[in-house]
């Protein structure tokens, strides 16, 4: 065993039995199932579950593996050190818009400025993972979650209650 693949392997075990922790404490949530059929515990066990078999995995290919790194050496992004001031001023208009868009037009907007930051440039993919993730983002959050979304002001207003 090299010292890659024993780094790789602690590595590993600690992201499963810090996980394997956290779902554990998620068990002793106290709530009344009387009230609600999705306690507080939904999510988090949902989340840490889905950690929990991925940190399998992820052991599982390292020992298959074994220590081995596959395929060439990637190649760093990249740098364009305006990238992170422009990521940032997206983020900022965002949540300035938020209020007066809507959560879904302010989301479809920022997802089109920061693919398009990304250097992502082929208009068929920039549209399809901009209204793709504003998608799931709609049905995720003020759908089946029920968490309260801006729904904009005037014509935005009218736009969201399309969708939520």
């Amino acid at each position: 065993m090299n010292k890659q693949m024993l780094q790789e392997l602690v590595l590993g075990i600690f992201i499963l039995v810090f996980t394997g922790a956290m779902f554990y404490q998620t068990t002793l949530f106290i709530y009344n199932d009387k009230i609600a059929s999705v306690g507080p515990d939904y999510w988090p066990q949902l989340i840490l579950g889905g950690m929990l078999l991925l940190s399998v995995l992820l052991l599982v290919d390292i020992v298959k593996r074994k220590g081995t790194l596959r395929g060439k050496e990637p190649e760093g992004p990249k740098k364009n050190p305006k990238n992170f001031w422009i990521t940032l001023i997206i983020a900022l208009v965002y949540s300035f818009s938020l209020n007066i868009l809507g959560f879904a037009l302010a989301t479809l907007l920022i997802l089109l400025a920061l693919l398009w930051v990304l250097e992502i440039r082929k208009i068929r993919s920039l549209l399809f993972w901009s209204f793709s993730l504003t998608a799931i983002m709609v049905v995720l959050f003020p759908i089946l979650m029920t968490v309260p979304m801006p729904r904009g002001v005037g014509i935005f207003r009218t736009f969201s209650l399309l969708f939520y």
